[in-house]
C-alpha cells in the first residue's frame, strides 16, 4: 500500500520520469518537455520541501572530490560500450538537409565512401525534425555505422538554426536542471527512500546511510540502468552509494551528483558533445 509519507518521494521522481520520456517519445520534444519538466519538478521538490529533513546542506570536499571522480568516469569510456539509447538534445539545429557541401564535410572527416554513397539517396531533402532525419539515416546504414559516425552526420546536415535567444533559454534550463533539479530528486528518490524501503517499508525508521547488499545492489542497478549510459551510471551509482554510507549525509550525494552534472554540462558547451546531455 502506497503511504502517504511515500508521496514527496514518489510524485517528483513519477512527474521527472514522465516527462523525460515523453519528450523522448513526441518528436524534438525534448526542447519542449525539458523546460517543462525542470519547473514541474522544481515546484513539487519545492511543494514538499518540509518533508526532506534529511537535507542539511553544508560543504564537503569529499563529496566535491567524489563529484569530479563520478564526472571522469562519465565520460573517459565513451564510445567504448553500447548505449541504451541516445540524447536527442541539440541546441542549434531547427531542419537537416544532406547538401554538396555536406557531403564534402563528411568526406574531409574522414567518413567511409560506401556511407557518403549511403546519404546520397537524402540530398537536398530538407527534413523537419532530428528525429526524422536520423530515422531516415537508420534505414540506410548499418546500426555500427550510425553509432560510430552519427554525430559527424548531425553536424554537417544542419539547415536551418534556432535563433540564439531559444538557445541560450534552453542552456539555462538543462544547466538549473541537471544541476539542480536533478541531483536533488534523484538522490531523494534512490539513496533516500528507495535505499530505506528496501530495508523496511517504514522508511523513516531506518537510518540515513544505512547498508545491506540487498540494498546496495538495487539501487546501484536502478539507478545505472535509469541512465543510457548503463555502465559508467552504475559506476556512479557506486560510488554515490559509497559516499552515502561513509558520510551518513543525503546532503553530500546531492552535492557530489551536482558537481558531476556541473562538469559534465560545461564539458558538453565545450566540445559540444550534445548527446551527453
Amino acid at each position: 500500500m502506497i503511504k502517504k509519507a511515500y508521496f514527496p518521494y514518489l510524485l517528483p521522481f513519477a512527474a521527472f520520469l514522465v516527462l523525460t520520456y515523453a519528450g523522448a517519445l513526441i518528436p524534438d520534444g525534448t526542447y519542449l518537455f525539458y523546460p517543462i519538466k525542470t519547473l514541474v519538478v522544481g515546484a513539487l521538490l519545492f511543494y514538499y520541501r518540509r518533508s526532506y529533513t534529511e537535507l542539511h546542506f553544508k560543504w564537503s570536499w569529499l563529496a566535491v572530490l567524489v563529484g569530479i571522480a563520478a564526472f571522469v568516469i562519465w565520460v573517459l569510456p565513451e564510445g567504448i560500450y553500447p548505449h541504451l539509447g541516445w540524447s536527442r538534445f541539440n541546441p542549434y539545429p531547427v531542419s537537416f538537409q544532406v547538401t554538396d557541401e555536406t557531403l564534402d564535410g563528411l568526406q574531409d572527416d574522414g567518413i567511409p565512401q560506401h556511407i557518403l554513397q549511403a546519404l546520397e539517396s537524402l540530398k537536398d531533402q530538407e527534413i523537419e525534425t532530428e528525429t526524422t532525419f536520423l530515422k531516415a539515416i537508420r534505414q540506410r546504414l548499418e546500426k555500427k555505422d550510425l553509432v560510430q559516425y552519427r554525430d559527424n552526420i548531425l553536424s554537417h546536415a544542419v539547415s536551418r538554426e534556432r535563433q540564439q535567444w531559444v538557445v541560450i533559454l534552453l542552456f539555462v534550463f538543462r544547466f538549473l536542471g541537471a544541476v539542480i533539479v536533478v541531483p536533488i530528486v534523484e538522490e531523494l528518490f534512490w539513496r533516500s527512500f528507495a535505499l530505506r524501503w528496501i530495508i523496511d517499508e517504514n522508511f523513516t525508521t531506518v537510518p540515513i546511510g544505512a547498508f545491506t547488499w540487498f540494498s546496495f545492489l538495487v539501487i546501484v542497478l536502478g539507478f545505472g540502468f535509469e541512465h543510457h549510459r548503463w555502465l559508467v551510471g552504475l559506476a556512479a551509482g557506486v560510488i554515490y552509494n559509497g559516499l552515502l554510507y561513509y558520510k551518513k549525509d543525503l546532503s553530500a550525494c546531492v552535492l557530489a551528483h551536482a558537481v558531476t552534472n556541473l562538469l559534465l554540462g560545461v564539458y558538453v558547451l565545450l566540445t559540444q558533445q550534445w548527446n551527453f546531455w
